[in-house]
């Protein structure tokens, strides 16, 4: 126990009447919302960026309304990318309506509801903020003019006169912040907002039903709540720790006791319900999404030792000096456990949790603000490994509680003018450089500069480049190369490089920048796609189709591969037509039935490539014949005479053994064709099986006793049989049939 006396609580002054406190939050919520909408009222028309294409105009999953439970039940909803798709429903959901109120795909909607959810939070904040400074359970604080539940604790030292405007400092902090700005204009952060929303209206409540005295009925609203938080995004998983902190430091409950945990087990047990639902009746897995499952605890301990150094030195450096944040910034991980940059986050780490230690009793809720800040921050910035070591919205559902400690802090120490002022330039500077980071999520073109001025991973040089393309294509090609020479598999790097190497002419090069990309990224229909792409500006539609269908094929639910390999298949089929190339209309007629297998598109199929396959012989192209018959015979078992065609290309490949199979199948269909019996007796016969192939010369002849061939070669396999008479009167057949002209 610390038995250190406790700071001296100022004289309360007089409370003010119900309907001055009434008025005084009405002016409140409308100054946070009048304060929020004009700073992020720029930030309507800003672009889609990063996730934002694969989780909302290239999802059309959102693109109609009902039912609105196919999001419970199917995750894919959430991302058209797989390795995007994770199991927050709330997200696609939300963002379904956004799109029907809008009648279609519009930034200012998405973005509209992206500021009216980050003003929720903020006026639900407000009124967090004021219970937990009127003290913790059953309403007995020191603030209250009655002795607290443990001698010499105070939830605060500021006086219950000031506590609105205590309230109302840290909400419009936090309403502006460039941070708080990050989820507003990045659209498919939304996520985050909904989970803080909702996570923030279930501890408002909680800490309200823990002052009340009772009201079991709340707890419907407060469950309810979590669960819809959990739905949102996982990062609700810490609100257990959330409510344990508040209990043992405003709440004044001891570690140890039952009551205390019993508290803690209803919310405890949602989350452990949420990810048994989702694993056990959904088969899905966050956890495995991430490949957090695969992680060992060498790669828990370099994570961790990483984001010790990346709390001091990008994610608090973020709160103080905004201006150096970006997406996708380059953080090196660290590898030593003697690493400066690690040692000082760790010392910032223990520090502020020993000064909150010092504080628990005297101003419990600064103790409570700081690991509130901590705990916030643990489900992805602690030890369990994420796919970006440093993400700028990871600090937003931590930030509130970041200001509610400075704020309390400084209260403690500055007279009130020193305070108005220090408040007064804040919000100014947060509001100013909210207002100036807006302009940064404007286009491709600022967003990635933004990121590659002070460093940034191999994607976010990709991305930059892209957007440079037709505009300084040099620069582009520059970092294209410096992204792949950091991370050769980069997909997406080989993608644009070979649609760069394309535009700019050097076509074979890109080509095969293309091809690389395919082969390091053959099950993801993007990389399709775009080699699809590619081939059409290179002007060869042949090579463009495959790729096209194959990216229905891997991702059958985006209606943007659908479109484009059926403009790609009517094209191909169109210049094929005007060519007279049947090879290649045989080709795209394959590929309409892969996107759509009518009988009709079969049939017309079917036909194109038996005329294909004859072509082929004409030219003396027997590889072709066989591979057009065997696709032909995939659909259907015979047409006219494909299985004779289809032999004749087989013998002629030398391929006497499969010849023999595809004469005799010809044969079930057309048993009195002459020539059938003819060329199968021949493949018998360099095979070696003489006698049957007696059988088939002569059965030759009886369908066409002209065919004085046959008397030629069975002279030779009657001779191999040992039957020298009959072999000598065939062969005075066929001579007396040459001497007959």
């Amino acid at each position: 126990m610390d038995d250190s006396p406790s700071p001296a609580l100022p004289a309360a002054d007089p409370p003010a009447a119900p309907g001055i406190r009434a008025r005084f939050h009405v002016l409140a919520v409308l100054l946070i919302t009048g304060l929020t909408v004009a700073v992020f009222w720029t930030a309507l028309e800003n672009a889609y960026h990063l996730d934002d294409h694969y989780r909302v105009p290239g999802n059309p999953a959102i693109e109609q309304l009902h039912p609105m439970g196919r999001h419970f039940v199917d995750p894919r909803t959430s991302a058209t990318l797989p390795r995007l798709v994770q199991y927050r429903p709330l997200l696609p959901l939300s963002m379904s309506i956004s799109y029907a109120l809008a009648g279609g795909h519009s930034v200012v909607a998405y973005h509209a509801g992206n500021i009216l959810l980050h003003l929720l939070s903020c006026i639900v904040f407000y009124g967090l903020v004021l219970s937990l400074l009127r003290g913790g359970s059953r309403g007995a604080t020191p603030a209250d003019g009655r002795p607290a539940a443990t001698p010499g604790w105070a939830a605060t030292t500021v006086a219950p006169a000031h506590h609105g405007w205590l309230a109302l400092a840290v909400t419009l902090l936090y309403a502006v912040h460039p941070v708080s700005g990050v989820p507003v204009n990045y659209i498919c952060a939304r996520d985050l907002l909904l989970m803080q929303v909702f996570l923030l209206t279930s501890f408002w409540t909680y800490v309200g039903w823990t002052r009340s005295g009772g009201g079991w009925w709340r707890w419907p609203l407060i469950l309810g709540c979590y669960a819809l938080s959990m739905a949102s995004k996982t990062n609700g998983v810490a609100f257990p720790a959330l409510v344990l902190a508040y209990e043992l430091t405003l709440g004044q409950r001891r570690l140890f006791s039952l009551r205390t945990w019993l508290r803690v087990v209803p919310f405890a047990a949602l989350a452990v319900g949420f990810f048994v639902f989702t694993r056990e009746v959904l088969d899905f897995s966050d956890v495995e999404q991430l490949g957090m499952d695969k992680t060992t605890w060498g790669d828990r301990a370099e994570y961790g030792r990483t984001m010790l150094k990346v709390h001091s030195f990008y994610y608090l450096r973020n709160v103080l000096w905004p201006f150096f944040m970006r997406p996708l910034p380059a953080v090196a991980e660290v590898q030593s456990w003697l690493d400066p940059a690690m040692l000082f986050g760790l010392l910032v780490v223990a520090g502020s949790l020993e000064f909150a230690w010092r504080r628990r009793r005297g101003a419990a809720a600064i103790t409570f603000a700081i690991l509130a800040y901590w705990i916030m921050f643990a489900p992805t910035s602690s030890i369990a490994p994420f796919r970006y070591l440093a993400v700028d919205y990871r600090g937003y559902p931590s930030l509130p509680y970041l200001f509610l400690a400075v704020c309390l802090v400084l209260h403690g120490r500055l007279g009130a003018k020193s305070r108005r002022l220090v408040f007064a330039a804040a919000l100014l500077y947060a509001a100013g450089s909210s207002l100036w980071h807006n302009t940064i999520w404007r286009t491709d073109a600022t967003f990635w500069e933004q990121s590659v001025k002070y460093g940034a991973r191999p994607m976010g040089m990709v991305n930059y480049a892209r957007s440079q393309f037709g505009v300084d294509d040099e620069t582009a090609h520059r970092y294209l190369t410096e992204a792949i020479d950091l991370d050769p598999r980069n997909v997406v790097a080989h993608i644009n490089l070979g649609l760069l190497e394309i535009r700019t002419g050097d076509v074979d090069t890109g080509i095969a920048s293309l091809d690389d990309a395919v082969r390091m990224g053959d099950t993801w229909a993007d990389a399709h796609y775009w080699r699809a792409k590619g081939m059409i500006n290179a002007k060869r539609i042949a090579d463009a189709g495959p790729s096209a269908v194959r990216a229905v094929e891997l991702d059958p639910r985006r209606p943007l591969y659908r479109e484009y390999a059926e403009s790609v298949v009517r094209s191909g089929i169109k210049d094929a037509r005007a060519r007279d190339d049947l090879d290649q209309l045989a080709q795209f007629m394959a590929l309409r039935v892969r996107l759509d297998a009518t009988p009709q598109n079969e049939e017309q199929l079917v036909s194109t490539l038996y005329q294909a396959a004859w072509a082929a012989r004409g030219r003396g192209d027997h590889l072709a014949v066989v591979q057009h018959l065997a696709q032909l015979h995939s659909l259907q078992d015979a047409f006219e005479q494909s299985r004779f065609l289809e032999g004749l290309g087989l013998q002629r490949l030398g391929r006497n053994g499969d010849a023999i199979v595809s004469y005799r199948r010809a044969l079930e269909s057309d048993p009195d064709y002459a020539q059938t019996y003819f060329n199968l007796a021949y493949a018998l016969m360099e095979q070696g099986a003489h006698g049957e192939a007696v059988d088939h010369f002569l059965r030759t002849l009886v369908l066409q006793p002209d065919y004085d061939e046959c008397h030629l070669h069975l002279a030779t396999c009657l001779e191999a049989l040992g039957q020298s008479a009959e072999a000598a009167r065939h062969r005075a057949a066929y001579e007396a049939s040459l001497q007959d002209g």
